[in-house]
């Protein structure tokens, strides 16, 4: 508990969904489509294959989120010195 796998695949597709937002902001929704669906594909095969039970791909993927988005926040509040020159 959690899913290790769905929680770095939700992390990753997070954070390059954000990427992707701020760099070519009109392809966002592309990004946070193919994330979803790749998300909901690992997070899927780990319950099939018996790995892991709802509970701990759902608790996965909340953190998975969360980490990134909060790296985001915490980011744009405070920028590092080298990124506001």
């Amino acid at each position: 508990f959690p899913s290790g796998h769905t929680l770095c695949t939700t992390a990753l597709a997070t954070a390059l969904v954000l990427c992707v937002a701020r760099v070519a902001p009109s392809s966002r929704y592309a990004a946070l489509g193919l994330g979803a669906v790749w998300v909901a594909l690992v997070a899927l095969s780990r319950m099939v294959l018996g790995a892991h039970w709802p509970t701990d791909v759902l608790a996965a993927a909340i953190l998975g989120v969360f980490i990134p988005v909060a790296f985001n926040t915490l980011l744009d509040l405070h920028p590092p010195r080298w990124l506001t020159r």
